[in-house]
């Protein structure tokens, strides 16, 4: 796992220097800033479209940006994949995706700055992932349920696993995240797989 690793190494010619708790918040809090600019990037770039190479396209680009630094989550449900399999601490992943919450909602924001007639709460169809028509309830939990399971099963081994896939692993991940989008998103609305854009574009 990469976890903070790029910022490690330029913390590293003067972590003598520095108390090792100190050098930890330094780091965290740097992780933390990294993964608000890539949701804040994501939602600006994949929260107002339906269209599931562009979502899967972003995702990639910003994920291997940020892959040296925190791992390139972007996307609570991954942060919380790492947690649940040990490879952060829980702490860490709380952290984590506040920030990413935090920086979906300034990218939506930024979007209703910038986007004629857009505000929040208008009917602004591409940030509205509104399911088929007629599919609700139970069936729609399944496909949501089953969307996302396979994102993360492929998006594990290609990030926290080892061996992994080195710096391969972005691209693999935005692959599972097209094909999944490509095949359940005509059901479940395109829905981005993750929370944090889900709850930004939703206001």
């Amino acid at each position: 796992m990469l976890h903070g690793r790029g910022i490690r190494e330029r913390l590293g010619h003067v972590g003598h220097r520095l108390p090792r708790l100190l050098q930890d918040d330094l780091l965290l809090g740097s992780s933390a800033a990294a993964e608000f600019i890539g949701a804040l990037l994501l939602q600006l770039l994949a929260g107002s479209t339906l269209n599931p190479a562009r979502i899967a396209a972003a995702y990639t680009a910003l994920m291997a940006t940020f892959f040296r630094h925190t791992g390139g989550h972007l996307n609570p449900a991954v942060s919380l994949a790492a947690a649940l399999s040990g490879h952060i601490g829980w702490a860490t992943a709380g952290v984590y995706m506040i920030a990413q919450i935090l920086g979906a909602l300034s990218g939506a924001a930024i979007q209703v700055f910038i986007t004629p007639g857009l505000s929040f709460g208008s009917p602004f169809e591409p940030s509205c992932h509104a399911p088929v028509s007629g599919l609700g309830g139970t069936s729609l939990f399944v496909w949501e349920a089953l969307a996302t399971f396979v994102f993360v099963y492929v998006a594990y081994p290609a990030l926290f696993a080892n061996p992994g896939y080195g710096p391969l692993g972005p691209l693999v991940v935005g692959i599972a995240l097209f094909g999944v989008l490509s095949t359940a998103g005509p059901y479940t609305g395109f829905t981005p797989l993750n929370p944090a854009l889900t709850f930004a574009g939703s206001l």
